[in-house]
């Protein structure tokens, strides 16, 4: 696994001072120790949402449209609740953002520093209540993944979800009239 760290990225972070970009890196893992995919590790400040957001897109660019905008909405939102919910949201947290492309799917993870104290262990579906801001996200990510989950390890939260590689019209046979 190497890590590089990232340069260059101080006039795109916004109010984002060059301390908090110092312990900024991405990490590329070995392809023949995992061959599907790679990471970024970012200090968990909202105002680094853009950032992820254009590293999922980045990850994903060769697939169609609807997958690439569908993994970069669904991934911010398990970045913004990391930083929101989780000890990765205070000072010093970090969130790690995976990206895995497989043959059949992709996969997105989002690993925080888990829950604060006394706050619930991990992202979950709240009652839908329209009179209150917030709690749609998870119902979103619900929605449309095809696939998602959590999964709690040595105090850490690893949120997840799938998109399966819809099938495209060139990708059906072709049907000869005769």
């Amino acid at each position: 696994m190497k890590v590089h760290p990232v340069r260059g990225l101080e006039g795109a972070m916004g109010d984002v001072s060059t301390n908090a970009l110092s312990g900024l890196a991405v990490v590329t893992v070995d392809p023949d120790e995992y061959p599907s995919g790679h990471a970024v590790t970012v200090p968990g400040l909202a105002s680094l949402a853009p950032l992820v957001r254009a590293y999922l897109r980045a990850s994903v660019d060769l697939l169609p449209t609807e997958t690439v905008d569908l993994v970069e909405l669904l991934g911010a939102e398990l970045f913004t609740n990391a930083v929101r919910h989780s000890r990765s949201g205070d000072l010093g947290g970090l969130v790690t953002v995976l990206v895995h492309s497989l043959p059949d799917r992709v996969q997105v993870r989002v690993v925080d520093a888990g829950p604060r104290d006394g706050q619930p262990s991990g992202p979950f579906l709240r009652p839908i209540d329209l009179d209150r801001e917030g709690g749609l996200g998870m119902h979103l990510v619900a929605t449309e993944a095809s696939r998602w989950g959590t999964v709690y390890q040595r105090g850490h939260t690893s949120a997840w979800f799938d998109i399966d590689h819809a099938k495209t019209p060139s990708a059906q046979p072709v049907r000869r009239i005769r």
